[in-house]
């Protein structure tokens, strides 16, 4: 499958339901389901029970949730964004801002050319042990652009009621006016439905960054690059789902923004 018909489906997939954990795979698990089976809110099946999709598909699902006296626990996330490019003009990023409760920094272009291409309201949910939605939030994603290579914003609100702690350490870290900011690259293999797992399978899938998914016409294997940090009270991500993008040029974005009013 090419990049310019994942990129396809996974706009086809991003007004579908698919789960979003903190540590923000949203857009990992989107395009794992499109990868799978070319159809929206279609979730991929994992073999080891740590990869076991919450509640549809979810890339980086076991992360450990550590709490006080004062603090929720969180078993898991599941979210949804708003039609693709609902907004397409970075004019529209109040509009956006209002509609999501959430003011967040943003900037039109990067130095490195990427570019503001789409916006789209996120809807979030956490949920306890039981089920129960214990709380719900909205979050702005943000597609930048540069010839065929696309960079996704997310954003969510932090509450300050759970703790959230991703158990990947992080390829490289870099701080930026007291922010640090983790960076990561993940394996992704997509593989038939009666695909047999190899030795060499079992052994990454002993990793915390190698992801195996059935349902793929063809077996492929892709890197994508994210990275996160927290700015007064917002979780941000940049995530690259066209391959990998070295982590200073993740640095160099996370600066910019960071940096922006």
């Amino acid at each position: 499958m090419n990049d310019n018909r994942l990129d396809q489906l996974l706009r086809e997939s991003l007004a579908s339901e698919q789960p979003r954990p903190e540590c923000n795979q949203t857009l990992h698990a989107r395009m794992e389901a499109a990868q799978a089976s070319g159809k929206a809110g279609i979730p991929m099946k994992h073999r080891r029970m740590k990869k076991t999709l919450v509640l549809a598909a979810a890339l980086c699902a076991a992360f450990a949730v550590a709490a006080t006296a004062y603090t929720t626990l969180v078993a898991s996330s599941s979210g949804s964004s708003s039609q693709y490019g609902e907004f397409t003009s970075y004019s529209q990023l109040e509009q956006a801002e209002k509609k999501a409760n959430l003011e967040i920094n943003a900037i039109e272009s990067f130095s490195n050319g990427y570019t503001f291409q789409q916006m789209s309201i996120s809807h979030s949910k956490d949920k306890d042990a039981d089920g129960n939605v214990i709380r719900k939030y909205k979050g702005i994603d943000i597609e930048y652009t540069k010839g065929d290579h696309s960079i996704f914003l997310s954003t969510d609100p932090v509450s300050k009621n759970v703790v959230y702690a991703d158990d990947r350490k992080p390829v490289d870290t870099a701080v930026f006016d007291g922010i640090t900011v983790s960076y990561y690259n993940d394996t992704y293999k997509f593989v038939p439905p009666d695909y047999e797992l190899t030795d060499e399978d079992r052994a990454n899938e002993k990793k915390d960054n190698y992801f195996i998914s059935y349902g793929s016409d063809e077996v492929e294997e892709r890197v994508m690059s994210s990275a996160y940090w927290t700015q007064d009270g917002v979780k941000y991500s940049f995530t690259s789902i066209s391959g990998e993008v070295p982590a200073d040029t993740l640095f160099a974005m996370a600066q910019e923004l960071i940096a922006a009013e």
